[in-house]
């Protein structure tokens, strides 16, 4: 780990390596730039996590799989490749990478974690790459493909938006720290996962339909224009 290597401002890492470890450069705060080897196939949790100064990254082609937290906090990081043999996004992977701008989701991906681009503040384009079964894009907000459960929500985007009829889960810190004023939620919602609305700054208020029965923790955590929330009758928990 960089408390260590502290000065470490570029690696390379050779040909014949299929995955870079748990906290592996963990903390490298003035590494750059990274090479990753053809052969690579596995990123682990934290793997480049709070590498603050690392601009961009192109993983290589056979990497199957991202680990939770890998990228969390590359707040320099403006451009990251996935590629096409991706299928997995783990927790948290992208969060508070503050200069990404866009993301393209290979068609591959199958699983994504919770939170995977929590508080990427410039993130205002969101992609599905086509022919995916499992992801798609509706009015800049990612789905599951069926839309039943809402992943995420870019932080860029203003005014009001209206959750897609169909969708009955809103995940993980999906609209944090969002500028929207409104957010319309459908009759067929029945989960609203931690963290969901919170540091909606924006928001004024919100009608949570009469199926969901328990609020997650955080869910309005540091909304500070709030002023009307209309809960349903059938509410059983109401989280902190």
């Amino acid at each position: 780990q960089c408390r260590i290597l502290d000065k470490l401002a570029s690696i390379t890492l050779p040909t014949g390596i299929r995955s870079v470890g748990s906290n592996a450069f963990y903390g490298c705060r003035n590494l750059t730039s990274v090479e990753l080897p053809d052969t690579l196939v596995f990123l682990g949790d934290s793997a480049f996590e709070s590498c603050e100064s690392l601009k961009t990254v192109t993983i290589p082609s056979g990497v199957t799989s991202i680990g939770r937290l890998a990228f969390e906090s590359c707040e320099a990081l403006t451009g990251v490749s996935l590629p096409s043999a991706l299928k997995t996004i783990g927790d948290n992977a992208f969060e508070s990478c503050t200069s990404l701008t866009s993301i393209t989701i290979p068609k591959s991906v199958t699983s994504m974690g919770k939170n995977p681009f929590r508080l990427c503040s410039k993130l205002s384009t969101i992609s599905v790459a086509s022919g995916s079964t499992s992801f798609r894009v509706s009015s800049g907000a990612l789905y599951t493909y069926d839309y039943s459960k809402l992943i995420t929500f870019p932080n860029t985007k203003t005014g009001s938006y209206t959750v897609n009829s169909n969708t009955t889960t809103i995940g993980a810190g999906a609209f944090t720290a969002n500028q929207l004023t409104s957010i319309s939620l459908p009759s067929a919602l029945t989960t609203i996962e931690n963290g969901a609305f919170s540091r909606s700054v924006n928001l004024t208020k919100i009608v949570i339909p009469s199926r969901v029965t328990s609020l997650d923790t955080y869910t309005f955590y540091n909304c500070q224009k709030l002023s009307s929330i209309t809960l349903p009758a059938g509410l059983t928990n109401l989280g902190e």
